[in-house]
């Protein structure tokens, strides 16, 4: 099976558009949206990732079948004005879950961004840590930060420039 990372131009909006409802559903064990009255999740920053210069969409093919998504985004730190890359939203369809899709996809997202990345896991979402932990931990051998935060658990790592595509 061919596994394939791509950015994601406008004309692939609406296949990104109906990977989110399959996203959004799952996420609503872990967050307490609703759906809207024509039984529809909604988020309302997809747009701004075709309209900002610091949002990228990406969406994931196994064998030219939509497998997935990513949407990562270049964050200023206010305390420090800093910035990082953040995995502001990742899914792998059922499907396509446990082939190592989602870890061959997050690094090739890591590598393609180098500096520094935050990513974060809601509390309650142990899937979630259980896949991000150890794919962060071997991808930078053990050079990482996690931490405690009010809704959940933060991941800091930063990704050097020789490791980018």
């Amino acid at each position: 099976m061919s596994f394939e990372v791509k950015p994601a131009d406008i004309s692939d909006k609406p296949a990104l558009e109906q990977l989110m409802q399959f996203y959004l559903y799952d996420f609503a064990e872990f967050e307490a949206d609703e759906m809207n009255d024509v039984g529809r999740y909604t988020y309302p920053y997809l747009d701004f990732y075709w309209q900002e210069p610091d949002r990228h969409p990406f969406i994931f093919l196994s064998n030219g079948n939509l497998a997935g998504f990513a949407l990562v985004r270049h964050n200023l730190e206010p305390t420090d004005n800093s910035f990082y890359w953040e995995m502001a939203e990742f899914f792998i369809v059922r499907r396509y879950r446990r082939l190592s899709y989602g870890a061959a996809a997050a690094k090739n997202l890591w590598q393609h961004f180098p500096g520094n990345w935050q990513l974060r896991v809601l509390d309650g979402n142990l899937a979630g840590y259980l896949f991000w932990q150890p794919l962060i931990q071997n991808f930078t051998n053990n050079a990482y930060s996690e931490s405690k935060e009010e809704r959940g658990t933060a991941f800091c790592f930063e990704v050097a420039a020789e490791q980018a595509k």
